[in-house]
């Protein structure tokens, strides 16, 4: 039986790079599920600052909850890529998760 999930669609837009100047390319439109209310922990988060930067904090936490899903949807893959850092992650975000 499939578990129930989070529904979420993400767009990505290039607007320049390093010279300031634009970027022509297609936005990329990414749709994913997680098994956590984003919205939610994005909120948390507000008040952790782990960062000094709240955008830094916004963008940690995006990019490990993508990739924390992945890892956790295929953790019993022998992919060699994954093998290993599923642990690692589940004891950082356990003590992660534990900081107030």
């Amino acid at each position: 039986m499939e578990k129930k999930a989070y529904s979420y669609k993400l767009t990505l837009e290039g607007i320049t790079n390093p010279k300031g100047e634009e970027i022509e390319n297609e936005p990329l439109d990414l749709e994913f599920t997680n098994h956590d209310d984003l919205f939610k922990i994005f909120e948390v988060i507000k008040n952790k600052g782990l960062f000094e930067n709240p955008n830094d904090n916004t963008e940690f936490f995006l990019g490990l909850k993508l990739f924390s899903e992945v890892l956790l949807r295929n953790r019993k893959s022998p992919n060699p890529m994954t093998k290993g850092l599923s642990d690692a992650v589940g004891e950082f975000m356990k003590e992660l998760k534990g900081r107030k």
